[in-house]
């Protein structure tokens, strides 16, 4: 099993504004064809529209703050050795 001062070193670069709105923003795919469908199928198909994520300033802020945390974290870690 990893420890946290392992899994620390994982973390990816810390984004913001623009690029980490767009990375944490889930939008389903769009299929044209389906338009082309049946009915049942086109039903089945607005079942996506639920798999919607929009970051709104307050998430994004919680990332940011969750991710100096962890930082602050980690220096503490190499602090010890």
């Amino acid at each position: 099993m990893l420890e946290t001062k392992d899994i620390l070193t994982l973390l990816p670069e810390m984004k913001s504004g623009k690029e980490l709105a767009s990375e944490m923003a889930i939008l389903p795919k769009y299929n044209e064809n389906v338009r082309n469908e049946n009915q049942a199928i086109r039903l089945m198909a607005l079942s996506d529209l639920y798999n919607v994520y929009i970051p709104s300033a307050m998430s994004m802020e919680i990332y940011s703050k969750l991710y100096l945390a962890l930082q602050l974290t980690e220096k503490g870690y190499k602090g010890c050795h």
